[in-house]
């Protein structure tokens, strides 16, 4: 788990898909790259959670432009996701305003699909889910 604490702000990646260090902080100002693991070269994909931010202005910044032409994707619960806005013209760093009530944010390159989403899906209707292959020792 990679977690920076600033203020009472938790910048986490404790969740599927969460994928992010916080390289420094100045402020309100989060220096961040995407972790480059099992993978070889460079990537874009990055997702994280923040706890604690309510009525903060907070800013993201990447080194390289991996911030998608709408912003990132934002989820205060990871079933519903809308596209932030609030991205630089060089793609690198986003703005975010959180509510006053927004205390669990996850942003994201793009939309995620959770698979808590399909086991409900699957769990409301007429679905089965079957173990289609396992690996030897397992």
């Amino acid at each position: 788990m990679n977690a920076t604490k600033h203020k009472q702000i938790d910048i986490s990646t404790d969740f599927t898909g969460g994928n992010l260090d916080v390289l420094r902080t100045n402020h309100n100002r989060f220096q961040v790259k995407q972790q480059l693991r099992d993978t070889v070269g460079n990537w874009f994909y990055w997702a994280f959670r923040v706890r604690g931010a309510a009525g903060e202005t907070l800013t993201f910044a990447f080194e390289q432009n991996y911030i998608g032409y709408y912003g990132p994707a934002v989820s205060q619960g990871l079933e519903t996701w809308d596209w932030a806005g609030g991205v630089s013209d060089d793609r690198k760093t986003f703005t975010y305003t959180f509510g006053e009530n927004e205390n669990e944010v996850y942003f994201a390159h793009h939309m995620l699909y959770h698979p808590q989403r399909f086991y409900d899906f699957a769990a409301a209707g007429t679905a089965s889910r079957y173990t289609l292959c396992q690996r030897k020792g397992q």
